[in-house]
């Protein structure tokens, strides 16, 4: 496999020996972390290094490599040498990443509209604490996940995490960090606008292809007017938009150890529906917190891939096919039959955690036309077990009548039915299963 190419663009003029240069840290750092994550060899070069080779620069210089890192300060936004190369690379169609190692007026920022990676505190001065390095690891996930789009394993969920006060920022790093971590895709990409209604145009656009809304207010909260105005926006598409996204609203515990005055803008927003429409508001630890996020999020995944289910379906009969893993082999025959048959078939997966295949299976009985349990040995208590399911099913939401329901056993297996589970057709067939053993299950869907 062929290297994967990053260039590292910033003005060594803003350190004051090689030994402090930033540039030259981030660069080591980086190849150290995606050398271990990223199947590909990974070359980072460092602008500095190339200056002189203009062939670099030029358009097709530039198509060779595969992301950029643009590094800027204070004084780089100042430099026409730093601002010249950026419109270069801003002008391929390759990933580019923004890392602020200082605050940078915003008037003067020429690549506005790239999420920034801050190493800065709070008094905008660089301190190599965990926050630094977990942002840092940030970056280094990114772009990782940049080298690997065509391999991309995303669950078809987006999730929305709005701006937070600056005590809460490592938070809201970290669940971002885990949430792309585990596949999910996170909104929004780059800095949001200072402009009211360019920040409202843009918001307003990602929460049309969102699932779920995270706001994550730290003890530090004050009505700070950015956060303010992007819980309004949330708000106010909540009300009048046809797609509602779920909301949770995390507070802090450590409110509660402020004094009464300080926990005033709290309350406000509690109650003013202008803010929170529509959000669940949760005030637990930060791993609670997590857990929430994860256990709405695989629910939200599952409905979305039954929305892509039934669309693919489209008039076709969906028939869930039950096998046990051992008998995963032999159920592809049955599918395969089921499919020449006009039906479109689930099957059980084994691929997911034990809590995701009891959602996915309970889903599935809930959705499906017609049930058929296919079983190669004479493991009678899985087979009362399924029946059970199926006797269960209007209690995970189904709201129609089953159409045909069956068990095709390849063992003589004498077992008897639940009462209550009328017209189970049992099917007995040698284990050699010839084509037209579900004929009378099939017609039974017409």
């Amino acid at each position: 496999m062929s290297a994967k190419k990053l260039i590292i663009h910033y003005c060594a003029e803003d350190f004051t020996s090689e030994e402090l240069d930033l540039g030259r840290q981030v660069k080591d750092y980086l190849s150290l972390v995606l050398q271990r994550v990223v199947s590909d060899d990974v070359e980072i070069l460092l602008s500095q290094d190339l200056l002189e080779e203009s062939d670099v620069w030029s358009e097709n210089g530039l198509s060779a490599y595969d992301a950029f890192i643009l590094m800027e300060g204070h004084k780089t936004v100042a430099s026409s040498l730093y601002k010249g190369k950026c419109q270069s690379i801003l002008s391929t169609d390759k990933p580019v990443f923004k890392l602020c190692y200082s605050p940078v007026d915003l008037d003067h920022d020429e690549v506005g509209g790239l999420e920034n990676y801050d190493l800065f505190d709070a008094e905008g001065k660089l301190t190599f604490d965990q926050s630094f390095w977990g942002r840092i690891m940030d970056l280094c996930h990114d772009v990782s996940l940049s080298f690997q789009v065509e391999n991309s394993s995303e669950k078809g969920t987006t999730v929305f995490i709005s701006d937070t006060t600056l005590g809460a920022q490592a938070i809201k790093n970290t669940i971002r960090r885990e949430l792309a971590g585990h596949g999910y895709n996170v909104l929004p990409k780059y800095t949001l606008s200072y402009d009211k209604k360019e920040l409202k145009n843009q918001m307003n656009k990602a929460l049309d292809e969102t699932d779920l809304v995270v706001h994550i207010i730290g003890k530090d909260y004050n009505e700070d007017e950015r956060i303010v105005d992007q819980l309004k926006i949330v708000s106010s598409h909540h009300t009048t938009s046809a797609k509602k996204p779920e909301r949770i609203l995390w507070v802090s515990p450590e409110v509660e150890e402020l004094t009464e005055e300080k926990k005033v803008p709290f309350e406000r927003l509690k109650r003013d529906n202008s803010l929170v429409a529509g959000a669940e508001l949760v005030q637990v630890p930060l791993e609670k917190l997590k857990s929430t996020l994860k256990n709405r999020l695989e629910s939200s995944t599952l409905q979305n891939d039954v929305d892509e289910i039934i669309q693919q379906a489209s008039s076709k009969p969906i028939i869930y096919l039950i096998v046990d893993i051992e008998d995963r082999e032999g159920a592809k025959k049955i599918a395969s039959l089921l499919e020449d048959g006009g039906c479109h078939v689930l099957t059980t997966s084994f691929d997911e955690q034990k809590e995701s295949m009891l959602d996915q299976h309970r889903k599935y009985l809930s959705i499906c036309d017609a049930i058929l349990i296919y079983h190669e040995n004479d493991n009678k208590r899985w087979l009362k077990m399924k029946m059970l399911d199926v006797l269960k099913a209007p209690g995970y939401g189904r709201t129609k009548p089953i159409l045909a329901k069956a068990m095709l056993l390849l063992k003589d297996v004498s077992i008897q039915t639940p009462e209550k589970l009328k017209g189970l057709e049992i099917i007995k067939s040698a284990e050699e299963i010839q084509p037209g053993v579900l004929s009378v299950f099939l017609k039974n869907l017409n």
